[in-house]
């Protein structure tokens, strides 16, 4: 599995082999073939929430050359500012250079442009984004219909460790279910068909060739392939990037995510049997350690939920039946609790995996999330 982090900025993601190259070319460079200022910034790759009313900072990195030198530095877009515009660092060694930015709502782009005498100028081009009403929206019209991506590790928002998994829909051309912050995982299932008096229910623009995809005010994203040199288009392993999303119960005024599980549905009226485990030790809602739900293919379940992180577990049994687009009914006596759940798919063919995982709707936790189950053996 691949770890995941929500932080508040943005980091330099950078390979050995580009710092290599970066090196290679911090020596002067010659007048008949003048290499790029050596520097270098967040990826290209992945798209940034900035705000309208505070300064978001990032920072680039730029090679010194080991004599005394001057790199300027120059921020353009439209909707698009920087603290300082324009400024010029001593390059004469290393520098970290921190640059705030602010944008007006909807998509932009920005560029950052590195000037030294004896180097051609270096440009960094990025896409950024910032929620609010009137603003322009991505450049997009490709589609994710049906791709369905859940975080698949624990996430780390203030020292905190938590089991809460943030998850988005996709569910036709045009529309998605984003788990956003008061609205969280759908109950019931996913809705089949969305609008803007669903709740969670979003708008969104994919460009398959960059990858990038606007969540409508939710956050600002890209279909990112774990291999850095691979095409960006939405293949089976691809992962889904979001800038945007807040954990849930975080403070943070923003939060970035990396979404690593693929999941599907079954179909209605399919049995599962095995017992899948949530399980959490750190500050959740109403001190619940941990949640076990056991299936079997005769329709029967079993639901264990441990409270106050001690020996106290209460237990509910009755018989299950699952619903078209993850809907899980658990029937007990004359009471039906309606439920999503989705099945992981293996990474390789795509096929559902129960024995690696299962995303459901939180069970018990006071709270709208959801969270990852792992088979109990």
């Amino acid at each position: 599995m691949r770890s995941a982090a929500f932080c508040r900025v943005v980091p330099t993601w950078l390979s050995t082999a580009v710092v290599a190259a970066l090196l290679a070319v911090a020596a002067p460079a010659s007048a008949d073939d003048p290499q790029p200022v050596p520097s270098w910034g967040p990826s290209e790759q992945r798209p940034w929430e900035l705000a309208t009313h505070e300064q978001r900072t990032y920072s680039f990195h730029v090679v010194g050359t080991g004599t005394p030198s001057t790199t300027t530095i120059t921020v353009t877009g439209d909707g698009v500012g920087a603290q300082v515009p324009a400024q010029s660092v001593d390059s004469t060694d290393d520098v970290d250079v921190p640059i705030r930015f602010t944008a007006t709502p909807g998509a932009h782009h920005v560029t950052v442009a590195f000037d030294r005498d004896g180097y051609a100028t270096r440009i960094l081009t990025y896409t950024v984004w910032a929620d609010g009403d009137g603003g322009p929206h991505l450049d997009g019209h490709d589609s994710l219909a049906r791709q369905r991506w859940v975080d698949d590790v624990r996430t780390y928002s203030e020292g905190r460790v938590q089991h809460y998994h943030a998850v988005v829909f996709f569910i036709d051309d045009t529309w998605a279910y984003a788990d956003r912050p008061y609205v969280g995982w759908p109950r019931g299932g996913v809705p089949a068909r969305c609008s803007s008096a669903v709740p969670g229910c979003v708008h969104y623009w994919y460009d398959a060739a960059s990858g990038f995809v606007e969540l409508d005010h939710t956050a600002i994203g890209a279909v990112v392939h774990p291999d850095p040199g691979a095409d960006l288009d939405a293949k089976l392993g691809d992962d889904l990037y979001v800038d945007g999303m807040i954990p849930w119960g975080d403070e943070w005024d923003d939060g970035n995510a990396l979404l690593t599980r693929r999941l599907g549905f079954y179909g209605a009226g399919h049995r599962l049997q095995g017992t899948w485990q949530w399980l959490d030790r750190n500050d959740m809602p109403e001190n619940i350690g941990e949640v076990r739900l056991r299936l079997w293919r005769d329709g029967r379940y079993v639901l264990r939920t441990q409270y106050d992180i001690d020996d106290h577990w209460a237990v509910r049994r009755g018989h299950y039946r699952l619903g078209r687009y993850g809907l899980l009914r658990l029937h007990r006596g004359a009471k039906t609790r309606k439920l999503t759940m989705a099945v992981c798919l293996d990474e390789t063919t795509g096929a559902k995996a129960p024995q690696e995982c299962l995303a459901i709707g939180m069970l018990d936790v006071g709270m709208a999330g959801g969270g990852i189950f792992l088979p109990l053996t």
